[in-house]
C-alpha cells in the first residue's frame, strides 16, 4: 500500500489536532465553570474589621496554643487598646508551606474570606522546595523570559496543568499512601483542631515525629486537583498549603543540606510575592509584607530577599520584624525568652510582634470600621 504525502503529513498532524482539541474542550469548560461561581462563606464570625493572617510556621505558631500565636495576640492586644475599632484576625499560617503555594491560593482565599487587611510573612521555606514562581503579572520578571514557549505553555495550556497536576499526585510512595489512608475519615474542619500534635520537645526525633503526625493528620485524601496534599479546609474549600510533590519529597525522610540559596527557590521569592500583592490588593484589602523575627539558620537569607523586594517597590507596607527584634536581641539563641532553639517565636517573641503590627496600624490608621 503506498502512503501519499497527503496522508503522511495528515498521520503525523493527527496527534497535534486531538491535543488542540482537548486543549479547547478544557479551555471552554472553564469558561462555562468561571460563569458559575459563587461566593463562598467568610466564616468570619464577627463584622468586626477582618485581617487574614498568611505565612508558615512563623504565622501558625508551631509549638505553641493557638491563642498563643502572634494574630490571636494581635486580635487581643489591638481590641484592648481600641475597642471602638475591633478587629478580628484569622490565621491561615501553615508549617512547610512557601511562597509559590500561597501565592497559588491566593486568589481563592480572598475570594472565599473577603478580608479588609492581609498580613504575609512566607520565603523562609523556598530554600528547600521547588523553584516555582507564578506569573500572573508581566511586568515581574524578565520580559524574554515571559514569552518563551515553556512559559506561555505553563501560563495558558489547561492541559499542561492537568498533567502537571496528575504527575504531582503520582510522586508519593506507596509508605506515604498507606499512612494517608489512616487518615482518609478524619474530618478537620480548622487547622486548630490539630495543634496538640505540635509541641516543643528537645529531643529531635520526638519533635520530627510529632511535626509529621501534624502533618499526617492534615493531609488531604479527596480525588481532587489539590492531589495527595496537605490542605486547610476552611468555610467548605479546600485550600492546599504543601504539595503531594513537597510530600514526596520532604516526608518521611530528613530535609537535604542547602548548598546556594540560588539553586533553590528564592530567587522566585519576589514574584511570588508580587503576585499575591497584586491579588490582595485588587481584591480590596490593604496588603503588608512582614519579614521574620529570627536572625539565624536560613532566616537571614530570607530575610535579605523579602527587604530587597520591599526596597524596590515604592509604597509597599513593610513592617520590618527582623529590624525590631536586633534592638534587644540581635543574636537569636541569646535569646531563649523570644526563641525556641529552632528560631520559631516564643509566646513572649510573639507578644513583640503583636505589639510591633499594633503600633503599625495605629501609625497607618488603617483600622476603621
Amino acid at each position: 500500500m503506498v502512503v501519499t504525502r497527503r496522508k503522511m503529513i495528515g498521520i503525523l498532524l493527527l496527534p497535534f489536532v486531538i491535543l488542540f482539541g482537548i486543549e479547547l474542550l478544557l479551555q471552554l469548560g472553564a469558561l462555562v465553570v468561571s460563569g458559575t461561581v459563587r461566593d463562598m462563606p467568610t466564616g468570619w464570625v464577627t463584622e468586626n474589621t477582618h485581617v487574614l493572617a498568611l505565612g508558615d510556621s512563623n504565622t501558625f505558631g508551631i509549638f505553641l496554643e493557638e491563642d498563643e500565636s502572634y494574630p490571636a495576640q494581635l486580635q487581643k492586644l489591638w481590641n484592648a487598646r481600641h475597642p471602638d475599632a475591633p478587629i478580628e484576625v484569622l490565621n491561615l499560617g501553615y508549617p512547610g508551606t512557601n511562597s509559590f503555594l500561597v501565592a497559588s491560593s491566593i486568589g481563592d482565599i480572598i475570594q472565599t474570606f473577603k478580608p479588609d487587611i492581609v498580613l504575609l510573612t512566607v520565603g523562609v521555606n523556598d530554600v528547600f522546595t521547588a523553584a516555582e514562581y507564578i506569573e500572573e503579572n508581566p511586568q515581574i520578571g524578565d520580559q524574554m523570559e515571559s514569552w518563551a514557549p515553556l512559559t506561555l505553555l505553563r501560563r495558558h495550556s489547561r492541559l499542561y496543568k492537568l498533567v502537571y497536576m496528575a504527575k504531582q499526585g503520582s510522586t508519593l510512595s506507596e509508605s506515604s499512601d498507606s499512612r494517608v489512608n489512616e487518615q482518609a475519615d478524619k474530618d478537620s474542619d480548622t487547622l486548630a483542631n490539630n495543634r496538640e500534635l505540635l509541641k516543643w520537645s528537645d529531643d529531635v526525633e520526638e519533635r520530627l515525629q510529632g511535626v509529621l503526625a501534624f502533618k499526617e493528620a492534615n493531609i488531604d485524601t479527596s480525588n481532587d486537583s489539590t492531589g495527595l496534599s496537605e490542605a486547610i479546609t476552611y468555610g467548605g474549600k479546600k485550600f492546599s498549603m504543601v504539595s503531594a510533590e513537597q510530600n514526596a519529597s520532604m516526608l518521611p525522610t530528613k530535609l537535604a543540606p542547602v548548598t546556594s540559596n540560588t539553586e533553590h527557590g528564592y530567587h522566585y521569592l519576589h514574584r511570588n510575592i508580587a503576585s499575591i500583592q497584586k491579588t490582595v490588593e485588587q481584591g480590596g484589602a490593604i496588603f503588608y509584607l512582614l519579614d521574620y523575627a529570627a536572625s539565624e539558620d536560613f532566616y537571614p537569607f530570607a530575610n535579605a530577599e523579602i527587604r530587597s523586594f520591599s526596597d524596590n517597590s515604592p509604597g509597599i507596607r513593610f513592617i520590618d520584624v527582623a529590624n525590631e527584634f536586633a534592638k534587644t536581641c540581635p543574636v537569636s539563641k541569646q535569646c531563649p525568652d523570644l526563641f525556641f532553639p529552632d528560631f520559631h517565636p516564643t509566646k513572649k517573641g510573639y507578644a513583640k510582634v503583636a505589639l510591633l503590627i499594633t503600633e503599625t496600624f495605629e501609625k497607618d490608621r488603617k483600622v476603621s470600621r
